[in-house]
């Protein structure tokens, strides 16, 4: 497996290279629901629906507006081979070709888990372990995330991250984002279904909050769309004729 090699300069470099890239190619990127509060003295555990090859990008994001935590996130060993730059921002591989492929890299990330100090890391692994499309049911977890919560040798912040990308009246595509936090007392692992489950209903509460118009907090501005040019000329039209 290919390990995370953190670099500053690395992420010095990414940085406002993701943050333009970003804002060139979407509206807007908003915050759904209530933001969940991030205990200080445990390892934050997120873990997002995978719908777009924009997803990582988008944790980097998150992290960097919300946690500003070292981040460990997983990639398919066949593409963080041909892209080894992400190690030096904290990505690592994972194969997954059945549990025994996977096993090394969640043994990996059991001994990052006793390497750093509670509070100090964030873990975000795509549990469907591929792309698949929101609509899809069941979402498709996959067996290793329990695994891997029974393996943590203390307390861990399990956080759903539900994420839309949504095409509504611009030009460009809005993302919207929402927690849910994993309510587990300690030593406690919820069943594979539930979590799936779980993270289903999450997903169709978004849809609803999103055809009625919600706009939450706005994490970052993107790209004008034809759509906001035009109300602000028409803006500066009528304030010309008064």
């Amino acid at each position: 497996m290919i390990p995370a090699r953190h670099s500053k300069w690395a992420q010095a470099l990414f940085h406002p290279y993701v943050m333009r890239l970003m804002r060139r190619h979407f509206h807007g990127f908003h915050l759904l629901g209530e933001v969940p509060e991030w205990p200080p003295q445990r390892t934050l555990f997120i873990l997002p629906n995978h719908v777009s090859w924009w997803d990582g990008f988008f944790i980097h994001m998150l992290n960097e507006r919300l946690w500003q935590r070292k981040p460990y996130l997983m990639m398919l060993e066949e593409q963080l081979s041909q892209h080894r730059f992400f190690a030096r921002l904290g990505v690592f591989s994972v194969k997954t070709e059945g549990f025994a492929a996977a096993k090394s890299s969640l043994n990996y990330l059991r001994s990052v888990f006793t390497s750093h100090a509670a509070g100090e890391i964030m873990f975000c692994l795509f549990p469907q372990g591929e792309l698949r499309r929101s609509q899809v049911r069941p979402l498709g977890y996959k067996p290793g995330i329990i695994w891997l919560l029974r393996q943590s040798p203390a307390a861990v912040d399990v956080v759903q991250l539900g994420i839309r990308i949504e095409y509504l009246e611009h030009q460009h595509a809005d993302v919207f984002f929402e927690f849910q936090p994993l309510s587990l007392a300690a030593g406690q692992t919820p069943e594979l279904a539930e979590m799936d489950a779980a993270h289903a209903a999450l997903l169709e509460r978004m849809e609803g909050r999103i055809l009625a118009g919600e706009q939450g907090r706005e994490l970052l501005h993107g790209h004008a769309s034809v759509s906001d040019r035009w109300q602000q000329w028409r803006r500066l039209w009528h304030r010309s004729e008064k």
